[in-house]
């Protein structure tokens, strides 16, 4: 399912956290600093720095100092989300 919409490369570390993270902060309506989504997903500095590289190359997050995630990022997440609920509600099969 998530890797229809996401890079393999994303799956396994912090990146599927902080995006996670990211798109939780947005339907909360919510602005957030990288570093503390970073942080919250247990990641050094360094090590987030290269994955928000990553993500921006991938066109998922937008920079700045905020993490916050592209219309495709939100799309592919939107589409995520409504196939687990559809999957938790019996309604689809993987």
């Amino acid at each position: 399912m998530r890797r229809e919409e996401f890079p393999e490369e994303i799956f396994g570390d912090y990146s599927w956290s902080m995006l996670m993270l990211a798109y939780i902060a947005r339907l909360e309506q919510r602005t957030r600093l990288a570093t503390d989504i970073m942080a919250q997903a247990g990641v050094s500095a360094a090590v987030g720095k290269r994955w928000l590289t990553f993500l921006r190359e991938q066109d998922l997050v937008l920079p700045g100092e905020t993490l916050q995630l592209t219309p495709t990022a939100v799309a592919r997440m939107d589409r995520y989300i409504d196939c687990v609920i559809e999957l938790a509600s019996g309604q689809a099969t993987i």
